[in-house]
């Protein structure tokens, strides 16, 4: 096999590699979260509120647990949910 058409058998076998790769790598999930401290306009913490976070494009909506002191927390929430 000649110089030129290894390095094209190399550079084929390449490209096919990286976008098999990055097949794959579009296929996995991403999860998030979402953190924060329930305030009134005052500053003030409410302790006690239901947080809803609410997708438009999906209509999917996630209610977090109360927490004392007015902290929320969603996590792992995938990308749909959001």
């Amino acid at each position: 096999m000649s110089p030129s058409k290894s390095l094209r058998a190399i550079f084929i076998a390449s490209a096919l590699t990286f976008t098999l790769l990055a097949l794959f790598a579009s296929a996995q999930q991403t999860l998030g979260s979402i953190n924060g401290t329930v305030t009134d306009a005052s500053g003030a913490v409410v302790q006690g509120a239901t947080i809803r976070a609410h997708a438009v494009a999906t209509n999917l909506e996630v209610t977090a647990p109360k927490q004392e002191r007015g902290f929320v927390q969603y996590s792992r929430l995938a990308h749909r949910h959001l």
